[in-house]
Formats: C-alpha cells, structure tokens, sequence
C-alpha cells in the first residue's frame, strides 16, 4: 500500500455549555501521498484508538470508519464516536482521570491494512465531554475561535413527496343549449423527475506487474523425455517414474529410479543437478559426497509459479515457500525450505546464487 501522510488541521468537540455534549468529536485532515500531493475526491478507511494515560498505554476504546471521501483538496471530515465500534464504550471513557492519547491510522485503499499516522495527546477540546458529567464549576465562556475551513458541499437531499390531490369541484349549472363550446381546460404539470445520483470517481490504474518468469520446458507426456546436466549426469523420465544415471563413489555408475507422485509439470536442469517437479513434489537428482548420486525429494505446498537455476544450485518457488537444491559441506547435497512472506515479484541469479524479493 502506498504510505500516506496525515495533516491535520482542525479537530474540535462541538459541545455547549449549556446544554448536554454530544458524544461525538470532529475530525478534519487532510491526506497526502508520499509524494506530498492531496489524495482528492478518494475513499478511505479509518481507525481510531484512545490509550489511557500515555501514546502506548491501556486501550479504552476503538473505532472504524470506512468510506470517508476527501474532497478536491485532499479534505476529509468525520466525527470520532460515531464509527463501528471495535472495544470499549466512547461514553464511559472518563475523561477526567488522566491523560488521554488518540491513535489515527488510515488505510488510503478503503480496505482494513491500516497505517499509523501516529498518536497525540488530547490537550483540552474533548474535556468537554467530561464537563457535562457536571463534575467542577463551569468556566467562563471562550472567544471565538477562527473560522474553519470551509466544508465539502453535501449531497443533493431526495425529491419530496407528490402533494395530496385536491378535492373535486362542484359541477356548475348547465349551460343553455345551443351554447359555444367552452375552451380546453389547462393541462396539469407534469411531476418533478428525481435527482439524479452523483457519478463515484475513477480509481487510479495500478501499476503494471513485473513480467514473470519463463516457463519450464513442455513435458512429452505419450512417451519418454530426456535430460543432461553439463557434468555428465542424465536423467530419463515418462509419466510414473525417473531414471537417473550418474557416479557413486561406491560401487561406480548406475541406475538410480524414483517414482513420480503424479504427472509432470516441469523440469529444470543446472550445472550439475536435476529436478523433475508435479504439482505436490520436487525430486533433485544430484551428487551427495557420502552416498554418490541418488534422488532427494521434498513435498511442495502448492503448485511451482517460478525456477530458477545458477552455478549447479536449483530453486523452485510457489506462493508461500521457496525450496533449494544445493551442496553442504557437512551432508552433501539436499533440499533446503524458506517460507516467503508473500508470492515474488522478482529474483536474480548470478555466480551460483539465487535471490527471490517480494513487496515486504
């Protein structure tokens, strides 16, 4: 989500001192993007919290706010204690017992993944809910403060209601006969069409992905495929099993089979290993320097999205894990798992490495 910078610029309490305070407090900001523009005439989300007695301390209550429209400036209005709330009571917050801090986050997308804007203390507006409690003398009056900014323009109300028809007149006298047609009476007018409704702005464009990775070479499902490594090992396959032939420091060269837990879906060779994948396993056949050649498989949480291969390491991604063929010192070659955060938007290999990022 794209950051957003919060400014404030009003926040008061409409409360009178004679009468009850409403349980409510204005708010007026304005958002800006990270590039320091207004974000105009957008939808966005809110979410309100008071802490007790310092930015990070107890939560008394919280709120959201979805929907709120900026205007052509960037100017969003709202009232904190009037949104869904998410815990506490905004009439039992005692305001006089400590300091109270208000917590802003907004979400620019109009969604739920909220960004804190940061907290600040309520110095002396809100208090004025905890005057009507009737707690204390009542002070003297305030000047009059500054006029604000002037508010977005509210939508057209409905039409009102057809008016009752009136009652029917008495028939007048007859006419004598023979008499002059009498002229058309008037046509009534025609009822009042309803307002038509505001058109909602267009949403911004996203910006366009990165382009993925190159597919797998096409699987030759009606007979046998076959593939080599640049050291010398090959791998033949069809549709149930593998057959691997390469070196074990034991007894020489040999056959090395694994059976194929489904159909496959691709294959990707390097240097020096070999992986065959279906969409549940990936099977690596590849030199461990205690046992020679042989096949390693490790089960995948979903379908391959993307392989890469670099200096004799192989990595397949999907959208919650990356899984490494590669050598170690200690127990030769073997697959290695990374749960990801969430599914890449790029990588690069280079030198025998392999780097997967994503947004976070």
């Amino acid at each position: 989500m794209k950051q957003a910078l919060l400014i404030v610029v009003l926040f008061a309490c409409a409360a009178s001192l004679f009468a009850q305070a409403p349980q409510r407090i204005n708010y007026q900001a304005v958002v800006r993007g990270a590039d320091g523009n207004p974000l105009i005439n957008q939808q966005v989300s809110l979410r309100f919290t008071i802490h007790d007695n310092s930015s990070n301390g107890p939560v008394l209550y919280r709120e959201t706010h979805a929907n709120v429209g900026t205007n052509q400036f960037g100017l969003l209005n709202t009232a904190l204690g009037s949104g869904i709330v998410v815990s506490g009571n905004f009439s039992a917050v005692n305001w006089g017992n400590g300091a109270k801090f208000l917590q802003v986050e907004i979400d620019i997308s109009n969604g739920s993944t909220y960004v804190s804007m940061g907290n600040s203390e309520l110095i002396s507006v809100p208090y004025a809910l905890y005057a009507s409690s009737g707690v204390g003398a009542t002070g003297p009056t305030g000047a009059t403060g500054a006029t604000g900014v002037q508010g977005a323009i509210g939508n057209t109300g409905p039409a009102g209601p057809t008016g009752m028809q009136g009652d029917i007149g008495n028939t007048g006298p007859i006419g004598p006969a023979n008499g002059p047609t009498g002229p058309t009476g008037l046509t009534g007018p025609t009822g009042a069409d309803g307002n038509t409704g505001p058109t909602g702005s267009m949403g911004n464009t996203g910006p366009i992905g990165l382009q993925g990775q190159q597919g797998a070479a096409g699987v030759n499902t009606s007979g046998c495929n076959a593939i080599n490594t640049g050291d010398g090992r090959v791998v033949l396959y069809n549709a149930t099993n593998a057959y691997g032939f390469g070196y074990n420091s034991t007894s020489g060269s040999n056959w090395y089979t694994v059976t194929l837990g489904g159909a496959v879906e691709g294959v990707i060779a390097s240097d020096s290993n070999i992986v065959i994948y279906t969409a549940t396993n990936a099977y690596g056949f590849t030199f461990n320097s205690t046992s020679g050649s042989n096949w390693y498989t490790v089960t995948l949480s979903g379908p391959v999205v993307g392989a890469l291969e670099s200096g004799g390491r192989i990595v397949l991604y999907n959208a919650t894990n990356a899984y490494g063929l590669g050598f170690n010192n200690t127990s030769g070659s073997n697959w290695y798992t990374q749960t990801l955060s969430g599914i890449p938007t790029g990588n690069m290999a280079a030198g025998g490495r392999i780097v997967l990022y994503n947004a976070t």
